[in-house]
């Protein structure tokens, strides 16, 4: 037994570096796995954060899309007239031009009555309601071929977007008849009215 103990007692010195070893090992693997489970919980706390985040961009590259469809669609009802401020005078200017490039007699006259809302729409505060403008025109003297020529050139040319109400055809002669149209403009502004002060 002398023997053994004193091999430990030479031995001791490398025994406890041994032993120190061992532990600082251990530590360090502990260490190791627990910065690894920190650096894992972050990773995947970063990761469930990214995917949001794409999420999130998705959801708006769809709306940026939409919205650019959108306005393509809206550009196009602006240029037509149905959608932005009227241009009232513009539709009578055109009215008057095509007139004039067909040659018909000089006996014109037309009225545009002032807007109305459109029937059914509702009211609403932040929302213009969509109006309709008619305009009357009387014509003397056409015959119904040149009416239905000048109704169509006007709708060629004029921006805005109209219906034919009514037309009606009185006193033939040789010269040709009498004419009375309704024409309904239509017309969406994009600002409300103004709101009226409660008194």
């Amino acid at each position: 037994m002398s023997d053994l103990i004193n091999i430990v007692r030479q031995s001791r010195v490398g025994l406890v570096s041994l032993a120190t070893t061992i532990a600082l090992g251990a530590l360090v693997v502990w260490g190791t796995r627990s910065f690894e489970q920190n650096v894992r919980l972050e990773l995947s706390a970063v990761q469930a954060k990214e995917t949001a985040e794409n999420a999130k961009l998705e959801s708006r590259d769809a709306e940026m899309a939409l919205l650019k469809a959108s306005f393509t669609k809206f550009e196009a009802l602006r240029g037509s007239g149905l959608a932005g401020n009227a241009d009232r005078e513009a539709w009578v200017e055109s009215l008057l031009k095509v007139h004039k490039s067909k040659d018909l007699p000089d006996t014109l006259s037309y009225s545009l009555l002032a807007p109305v809302p459109l029937p059914g729409a509702e009211p609403s505060p932040t929302i213009a309601p969509a109006l309709t403008h008619d305009m009357t025109l009387t014509l003397d003297s056409i015959h119904e071929g040149e009416l239905l020529d000048l109704l169509n050139s006007y709708e060629q040319q004029v921006k805005g977007k109209f219906r034919v109400q009514s037309c009606q055809l009185s006193s033939p002669s040789s010269k040709g008849l009498t004419a009375s149209c309704l024409l309904r403009f239509f017309n969406q502004p994009l600002t409300p009215p103004p709101v009226a002060a409660s008194s």
